[in-house]
């Protein structure tokens, strides 16, 4: 005699589907880890450069003008003799120290005045928003141009040049996250129990923009490097003979016939680390912006 089995209703909540780690998406994305791997073999090349390069970065040898790539110099001569791979390291040292220093001054500065606009609104959002709208207007290229001839040469006016062309992107995207957040119940009730605007700024609003502004960051960075080669391609830039990517790259224009790797690797090595910061950027807008993420 058999007797049939009722099924057993389970009154067990289902367990919550759990929300992937920033690591566990991050190895999901492959654009971010080859971004990752080139942007650390720049760093790396650039932090090792006094022990990768083979010989002096400004030592000329009239001998060896112009002679293709060997075995005694693996990316060939300049005009001068000098070692290609060897400038090529140090100027990674300028490109990233460009880079990072004008992102940075930039970063700071547009989430400073991007918060302000953002949180107290009314003349000091027109205020800072007229300003930023203006900067925007201006083709950045010419807007640098014509600060770092308003500033003079040298390393540190480039990079306040670089910034002040960068930072109103920043204070546009701080200022938009700013409106949107403070509207939460968290942001209210802190304001109504009177804690300060400063705290309220700083450890309620702001962590909750990070993960935008880092990734702004990452692509502006490739900017950054962009626009100081193309400095020192139009002759503005880092002067000569400290080697720079974009000053290889002038110099070696008048040698594309009869020595194309003068001009050639440094060129190349633009394209990949301006590449580099750009897939890790996207990458992680991928992983970190719940609106765009694919997974």
């Amino acid at each position: 005699m058999t007797t049939d089995t009722v099924p057993r209703l389970s009154l067990a909540e289902p367990e919550p589907r759990r929300e992937p780690t920033f690591w566990e998406r991050f190895v999901r994305e492959p654009q971010a880890i080859l971004g990752t791997l080139i942007v650390l073999s720049l760093v790396l090349a650039a932090v090792l450069a006094p022990v990768l390069a083979p010989y002096d970065q400004f030592r000329p040898d009239v001998r060896n003008r112009r002679a293709p790539p060997s075995a005694e110099h693996f990316l060939g001569t300049d005009e001068l003799g000098r070692d290609v791979l060897t400038r090529m390291l140090y100027g990674a040292q300028i490109s990233l120290a460009v880079a990072i220093s004008a992102v940075g001054l930039a970063m700071a500065v547009g989430t400073l005045l991007g918060a302000l606009a953002g949180y107290f609104g009314g003349w000091v959002d027109v205020v800072i928003s007229r300003i930023a709208d203006t900067f925007l207007a201006i083709p950045s290229l010419v807007l640098t141009i014509a600060m770092v001839a308003a500033l003079g040469p040298g390393l540190d006016k480039i990079v306040i040049a670089i910034a002040m062309n960068s930072w109103a992107g920043y204070a546009r995207l701080v200022r938009g996250n700013f409106i949107a957040i403070k509207k939460n119940e968290f942001v209210e009730a802190a304001q109504a129990i009177g804690v300060r605007p400063a705290r309220v700024i700083a450890i309620h609003i702001l962590p909750n923009t990070i993960a935008p502004i880092f990734v702004i960051a990452m692509l502006s960075t490739a900017g950054a490097i962009l626009t100081e080669a193309g400095l020192s391609y139009l002759g503005i830039g880092i002067n000569a003979p400290t080697p720079t990517w974009g000053g290889m790259l002038e110099q070696g224009l008048d040698y594309l016939r009869t020595a194309p790797h003068v001009a050639f690797f440094p060129g190349l090595a633009i394209l990949i680390t301006t590449l580099g910061f750009n897939l890790l950027g996207e990458g992680l807008r991928d992983i970190l912006d719940p609106k765009v993420r694919k997974r």
